[in-house]
């Protein structure tokens, strides 16, 4: 014990602390930033005052990505009829690339709803580059890696290089007919941009198909499926493919010397932290709590809301992250926190202390796909 330091949570737990662990996790570690303080992260999330949803801006390698899955996961479940879609809408949808290709390969109409316009006259010239450049990934994985004689010869010339669509999420990787998709039906465009606060904001008729990648972790959750309920035609389905507020890896750049920081205490106690070793970065830390649902809905909670505002749970598949143990040893290595062990239980111990709903799958689990249809 001697030596160590801990930190007292308000329902006495001690917790101990690793010294470097917060600087390697979480937006303000040192070497991503060299440096800069928590008020430069936040003005980095886009935060919006006085609106219920919270803007991220991401890119496409990651877009294409999640598409791809939430297509496999659609397709496996039957959700992706040859008929196709009437009119679908992609919530968050920034700057409308997830809703152009929906469009493009299942719906006749598209609207990309999102607080900031992301309208962008070039778009459908930029997505044709894009798929063109997409073409030439798959040119590029098959003499890589499927041509029995491009592939040795290319195999020793460019050792340890893969194909993009390797780039997992979860060791999950979209499928080939998913992600190298360009049967395209009409143009990769977006027919309506809806811009503003989603719950706030009126839509203008009804849609069979609604999406969400990456987004509902921002919004009250139990308030954006009652909007997205009323906008759904009877048999409308709702799919998403998100983030876990309570899985592993940092959320709102919230960090400190110990695992599952953000999860695993109250926001009262993380500003307790912040008073006892960071001050200089106190003020930012409630603003940063909330930029994500202040609720931290669960999994539960998500399939519960849904059934009360009229949506049935029809597919769920959580991605997850196989790698926490029991007990806390010498295997941790400064700086690669995620392959280093962590006391789940202990981590579970201190959660439950506030949330009762949450359990060991949830801690395991950093995304997850759900869809959902209309009675």
């Amino acid at each position: 014990m001697e030596g160590k330091q801990f930190f007292t949570t308000q329902f006495g737990e001690k917790i101990e602390l690793i010294p470097g662990y917060g600087d390697s996790t979480g937006f303000n570690k040192k070497k991503a930033l060299a440096g800069k303080k928590l008020n430069e992260v936040y003005e980095r999330l886009h935060y919006v005052e006085g609106s219920s949803i919270n803007i991220e801006v991401d890119n496409f390698g990651r877009d294409v990505i999640t598409y791809a899955l939430l297509m496999d996961f659609l397709e496996d479940n039957g959700l992706l009829p040859k008929e196709g879609y009437n009119r679908s809408i992609d919530i968050g949808g920034r700057e409308g690339i997830h809703a152009a290709l929906f469009r493009a390969q299942h719906s006749k109409y598209a609207v990309s709803a999102d607080l900031m316009d992301g309208n962008d006259p070039d778009f459908a010239e930029k997505m044709k580059k894009i798929i063109q450049n997409q073409k030439k990934h798959k040119w590029g994985e098959m003499l890589l890696e499927d041509n029995p004689i491009t592939a040795p010869i290319l195999g020793k010339l460019f050792p340890g290089k893969k194909s993009r669509r390797h780039m997992t999420m979860c060791g999950v990787e979209p499928s080939k007919k998913n992600f190298y998709n360009f049967n395209f039906k009409r143009e990769a465009d977006v027919d309506k941009f809806m811009v503003g606060d989603f719950l706030n904001t009126s839509v203008d008729g009804k849609f069979d198909m609604a999406t969400c990648f990456l987004a509902l972790c921002l919004i009250d959750y139990k308030k954006l499926v009652e909007k997205v309920s009323s906008m759904l035609e009877p048999g409308g389905v709702f799919a998403f493919f998100e983030r876990y507020t309570w899985g592993p890896g940092p959320v709102t750049g919230l960090s400190g010397d110990f695992p599952y920081f953000e999860k695993r205490m109250t926001l009262e106690d993380i500003k307790k932290y912040y008073q006892e070793f960071k001050p200089d970065e106190l003020e930012y830390v409630e603003k940063l709590y909330n930029h994500h649902d202040p609720t931290r809905t669960s999994i539960k909670q998500y399939v519960d809301h849904s059934y009360d505002a009229g949506l049935n749970l029809i597919a769920f598949k959580p991605l997850v992250v196989p790698f926490l143990s029991d007990t806390i040893d010498e295997t941790y290595k400064p700086g690669d926190p995620i392959n280093r062990d962590i006391n789940a239980k202990e981590v579970l111990r201190d959660i439950n202390h506030f949330r009762a709903d949450i359990d060991l799958r949830d801690l395991f689990t950093s995304y997850f796909m759900m869809a959902f249809k209309k009675v």
